[in-house]
């Protein structure tokens, strides 16, 4: 992979009121924030074409032409990060802070399970590096092949989400942890 580009503009953190939420909440609101929201299929942003795309990024089963209401885009954004934080659950094994969760099923929700299933992102969480962990998103921001303004952003602001401290003691774990909780 090349060099990161640079972020294309600043951009509003609303996001980074959020308190008090689990990783769920924290991802449900985080997400339609980096997404967007539209009631009509859009074709891929990289592809110009599939996966088309509604709502805040629900691309299973969506077709040019396809139209939502905002009660079916709330229901596939709840299932599609319902099937995000699976699969990080699977995949990293170790305790998460809700941020660090939260960023990383935004991150698999964006461009799915190769971000921390069998990558650097995996390696450096399941040995307990978080930091790396964190900065090793930064290497997700190519769509169709080649690098997407969008993604630079988003990727920017899930590793912020990453890194971000969090008060809440709560952790994450992993469905198979067989360790100590605190």
């Amino acid at each position: 992979m090349s060099e990161q580009p640079a972020p294309v503009a600043p951009r509003s953190k609303g996001w980074l009121g959020v308190v008090g939420v689990g990783a769920l909440g924290i991802a449900l609101i985080f997400t339609p924030h980096e997404e967007g929201s539209t009631n009509r299929a859009i074709p891929d942003p990289a592809t110009h074409g599939a996966p088309w795309t509604i709502c805040n990024g629900h691309t299973h089963g969506v077709h040019k032409g396809d139209t939502a209401t905002d009660a079916q885009c709330k229901s596939y954004l709840a299932d599609d990060m319902q099937e995000a934080a699976r699969v990080v659950s699977r995949c990293i094994l170790v305790p998460l802070n809700v941020n660090q969760a939260a960023a990383l099923y935004d991150a698999t929700f964006n461009l799915g399970r190769q971000v921390v299933c069998g990558s650097s992102v995996q390696r450096a969480a399941n040995a307990g590096n978080y930091p790396g962990m964190c900065a090793n998103l930064a290497r997700y921001f190519y769509g169709a092949g080649r690098p997407m303004p969008g993604l630079v952003n988003r990727r920017v602001d899930d590793i912020e989400l990453c890194n971000w401290p969090t008060s809440n003691t709560h952790l994450i774990y992993p469905q198979n942890w067989t360790g100590a909780r605190q």
